[in-house]
């Protein structure tokens, strides 16, 4: 599990806005097999004034080697200011030695 907790000083803000923004996470992963894992984690952001987001995110990785993982899956918002459905598709390679 790895749980994340952060605070943003915003340059520009609205009137009314906080300038400080609170983002927040927690996720957790499980090896399945030697190459694929499965992630799911929710986040969002709080700041007084705005309205938060949330979402929840769930993730397949496959590592095709050391070097090279591949990764894909969706994010849901929660709530009414988040976004509806995303998707997304990745590479991470290591490079160097």
């Amino acid at each position: 599990m790895d749980i994340n907790l952060g605070v943003t000083r915003l340059g520009a803000y609205g009137e009314g806005e906080s300038r400080y923004q609170v983002t927040w996470a927690a996720a957790i992963a499980q090896t399945v097999t030697e190459r694929w894992t499965v992630s799911a984690e929710m986040s969002g952001t709080d700041r007084q004034g705005t309205r938060g987001t949330a979402q929840f995110l769930a993730a397949l990785s496959d590592a095709l080697n050391t070097r090279i993982v591949l990764d894909g899956g969706f994010a849901l918002g929660v709530g009414s200011t988040a976004q509806n459905l995303s998707l997304f598709t990745g590479m991470t390679m290591l490079l160097g030695d």
